[in-house]
């Protein structure tokens, strides 16, 4: 994941400076919709899925929000199956790096998220689960992370993310409106 992000901004840092336009990536007022997966749970387990949100507000800044699902499960022999589910929301912001790239394919940012992981915990029915209740609880959401989208028609493009927010980092598709 590390490599294919850092190809992803070598190749965008050799489109060069570009005269900006109508299509670019990210402009004030773009609206943003990330659809992913993650890659590396750092609280809990199981495979992330998420949706996330980016508004532009001015040249350089995005707010939004996101949500992800996650869930997983372990057989104990003899007793059945355990669950926990997560579902972290939160409001995110981000600065992009207009005029690193191609303006109309690249859009380069680094951000912050703060919100809630809601947790929840099930076991099999009958079983005296207060030894293993949920053990992961609600917590506090605070996270960053380094994004890049690489366009493949002025609407539909890749996006991939590092650091941590839900997962050590996210790839999947963006759309622009």
């Amino acid at each position: 994941m590390k490599k294919g992000f850092a190809l992803l901004l070598a190749a965008a840092a050799t489109f060069g400076f570009s005269k900006k336009s109508d299509a670019q990536v990210y402009a004030q007022g773009a609206s943003l919709v990330n659809v992913g997966v993650g890659l590396g749970a750092g609280y809990g387990g199981g495979l992330p899925i998420g949706l996330a949100y980016d508004y532009g507000v001015s040249k350089n800044i995005s707010i939004g929000a996101q949500v992800d699902y996650m869930s997983w499960s372990y057989t104990y022999p003899g007793l059945g199956d355990f669950t926990y589910r997560f579902i972290p929301f939160g409001i995110r912001g981000a600065y992009h790096f207009n005029g690193i790239g191609d303006p109309n394919k690249v859009d380069l940012y680094l951000g912050l998220v703060a919100g809630y992981w809601m947790s929840s915990y099930s076991a099999p029915s009958g079983f005296n689960s207060a030894g293993f209740n949920n053990l992961y609880g609600g917590r506090v959401l605070l996270g960053g992370f380094a994004g890049g989208r690489y366009m493949f028609t002025p609407k539909i493009g890749a996006v991939a993310e590092l650091g941590y927010s839900v997962s050590y980092g996210k790839v999947g598709l963006t759309f622009r409106f």
